[in-house]
């Protein structure tokens, strides 16, 4: 099996230093939430963006179309084009920011079109229409890129939307340079082959790289697999290599802390969100790195904060979570809507984690550890707009009553959250 941490010498398997007291002693606050939402929202979007560009240029050469357009300065969000050598740990063969995505859409104006559902591909340029996007009006999809202030010092460092052959994770890895933090992003649903794996709820085998752990966890046979199973990723020169995206993952962060300077290492944290199907990918993954890389200083502490998660485990997965969330090495906040079905418990041998805040349409939030909800509890007549990131958004900041809650520490959070030992 692939072994991430065997790669780059000693700074990776150094004892544990006298790291600082972090994030679980941070306020989730306004600044902490809004980032975790606009990374996860982030990641649906842009993944749709760049796969407009991937579908429509005819530069790319693809044999699939017999036109396309030629983008304006697509370097600003597809970096493979470059002569920078490739990274067989990233996709990205460089750094990309929101003002250079911004950027990027203010260019290709007169390639989008919006409407209620979001944008889309549309060649405007016609004889009849103009012909640069200059003269097109402003799309909301700007407007909504200048809202993600959280994002305005930070980097990509990854993108990973188009990796294997077989697969369909998404996820992103933003570096925070004022906050001093790595955020590890997951895209939620967005296609029938996602659709096919949230309902495989039948536990898998335990994965092969928890074989030798304590509890050897049972976890959702879908989620698990994009995760944890082991998919081909072509590497330059043509060369087909099996390994997972959790191995991928973790290594791509092993790069990321050895690139900074020695003196910063101790400064960064780690933090792991996502949506709907990507809550469940961040819930599991952050389970992944605090149990399997207990000998890397980089991540003695992981926080996880996911957005109308599904269950992705039984009593066995709740055990292992448990045990290092006693340890101090594991926090998950988990938020979820009122009427939100899909964080629910489907069937009785599943249970949530982490300490729940429960989202109230019209009044404070409910603050509890597990909280797990059947199904019937959740019933409303118009369940999908409580599923969506803007009504999570909505609930948090417009109920002056949560406020108390969101300026609370993480530790406090789970100090008056009730026991979490049961």
């Amino acid at each position: 099996m692939f072994d991430p941490c065997i790669r780059r010498g000693s700074s990776i398997l150094q004892s544990r230093a006298s790291k600082f007291q972090g994030i679980f002693e941070d306020e989730i606050g306004d600044s902490m939430v809004h980032q975790m939402l606009d990374v996860s929202e982030f990641a649906y979007k842009f993944a749709e963006l760049r796969g407009i560009v991937r579908d429509n240029d005819i530069e790319r050469g693809s044999p699939e179309k017999d036109e396309g357009v030629k983008f304006n300065s697509p370097e600003l969000i597809i970096t493979g084009r470059g002569p920078q050598p490739k990274d067989q740990n990233r996709l990205l063969n460089y750094p990309i920011t929101v003002p250079a995505i911004e950027k990027f859409v203010e260019l290709n104006r007169c390639f989008l079109s919006e409407n209620a559902d979001g944008f889309y591909f549309d060649d405007k340029t016609k004889p009849d229409l103009p012909a640069t996007s200059k003269d097109f009006p402003k799309l909301r999809l700007e407007v909504e890129l200048e809202k993600y202030m959280s994002l305005i010092d930070s980097e990509l460092l990854d993108f990973d939307d188009k990796i294997t052959t077989d697969g369909g994770l998404v996820y992103t890895i933003v570096k925070n340079k004022t906050n001093k933090r790595f955020t590890v992003g997951f895209r939620g649903t967005a296609g029938l082959k996602d659709i096919i794996t949230d309902g495989k709820f039948a536990f898998k085998q335990t994965p092969e790289i928890f074989e030798k752990t304590q509890y050897k966890p049972k976890m959702h046979r879908g989620f698990a697999s994009y995760l944890f199973d082991n998919r081909t990723e072509v590497h330059e020169g043509g060369t087909a290599v099996m390994r997972s995206s959790f191995d991928r993952i973790v290594a791509s962060l092993k790069d990321s802390f050895e690139e900074l300077d020695e003196d910063d290492r101790n400064k960064y944290d780690i933090c792991v969100t996502g949506h709907s199907l990507g809550g469940a990918l961040a819930n599991l993954f952050a389970y992944g790195i605090a149990e399997i890389e207990r000998d890397c200083s980089f991540f003695d502490k992981i926080l996880a904060m996911t957005f109308a998660s599904p269950v992705v485990g039984g009593k066995s997965y709740n055990e292992a979570f448990q045990a290092l969330e006693k340890q101090g090495r594991l926090r998950h906040i988990r938020i979820s809507n009122e009427s939100d079905l899909i964080p629910t418990q489907p069937y009785p041998f599943y249970t949530q984690n982490g300490v729940n805040l429960h989202l109230r349409k019209n009044r404070k939030m409910d603050h509890a550890y597990r909280n797990t909800k059947v199904v019937f509890s959740q019933l409303s007549f118009d369940p999908l707009p409580n599923h969506g990131l803007k009504e999570y958004e909505k609930r948090l900041f417009s109920i002056p009553e949560n406020k108390s809650i969101l300026e609370k520490s993480i530790a406090e959070l789970y100090r008056e959250a009730g026991d979490f030992t049961n």
